[in-house]
């Protein structure tokens, strides 16, 4: 299994797969453009991860250039084979002057001809198709990190907003808070206040009472000691009375 049907196996993004593994996105990238081998550091990491043993194998290149090299030995063959069959065919002798036979100069046939040229053209066209691929992949793999890095930067952008929301909400809810503790203690405050007035009242009220019904009492005891000497002085004249009455004293 090579990285790339991996990484499309587990559905991740080259930033996360290079991530997971401990190496960075561009290693990934140009692993998977062929532009170098898996190192068997990155093999090792893969394994340890995802249980997976990936290919090191050649460079994307090298098996390009392979592939079409066997493109155009498969397009030059039939031409070949007719040329090899045409060259093991008996040679034509001609006769010198004296008679002897000499062997006739073989002669490049036309099929050689075409088929070297078609060898030479398919060869051409298969490289011309390898960089064209090449260049396509390459473009749409930069198109693709530049996507990736795109969302990064965006989910980036997005989570940092977040944050600021949360914090300035956290914010607001500590000064309403605040704001309640001190409603309260202004309005404890307050009720200590009343409650003091209150309790001076009616302190005030009771030393009213009190002095009213101090007042009150002095009153009637000066009632009771008026009223007892009254007696006194009564009881006093009625027993002079009663002497007098008895024993002819005035």
């Amino acid at each position: 299994m090579t990285i790339k049907e991996l990484r499309t196996e587990k559905k991740l993004s080259q930033v996360a797969f290079a991530e997971s593994i401990g190496v960075s996105a561009s290693t990934i990238g140009d692993i998977e453009r062929g532009r170098t081998k898996v190192s068997p550091k990155v093999a090792e990491a893969v394994k340890n991860v995802y249980g997976v043993e990936v290919e090191l194998g050649e460079t994307a290149a090298a098996e390009a250039a392979e592939k079409a090299k066997a493109k155009a030995d498969a397009a030059a063959k039939p031409a070949k084979e007719k040329n090899e069959k045409k060259a093991a065919a008996p040679k034509k002798t001609a006769k010198t002057a004296d008679g002897t036979k000499k062997k006739a100069a073989p002669k490049k046939t036309k099929a050689a001809e075409a088929a070297k040229k078609a060898e030479g053209k398919a060869e051409a066209k298969a490289a011309e198709k390898k960089a064209e691929v090449e260049a396509k992949a390459e473009k749409a793999e930069d198109l693709k990190e530049t996507a990736e890095e795109k969302v990064v930067k965006a989910a980036g952008e997005v989570k940092e907003k977040a944050e600021a929301t949360i914090s300035k909400a956290a914010a607001a809810v500590k000064e309403v808070e605040a704001k309640t503790e001190e409603a309260k203690a202004q309005a404890a405050e307050k009720a200590e206040e009343l409650k003091k007035n209150a309790e001076d009242e009616a302190a005030e009220v009771y030393k009213e009472i009190k002095d009213t019904v101090d007042k009150t009492m002095e009153t009637g005891k000066l009632v009771l000691k008026f009223a007892e000497k009254g007696v006194k002085t009564l009881a006093s004249q009625a027993a002079d009375f009663v002497t007098s009455f008895l024993f002819g004293k005035k």
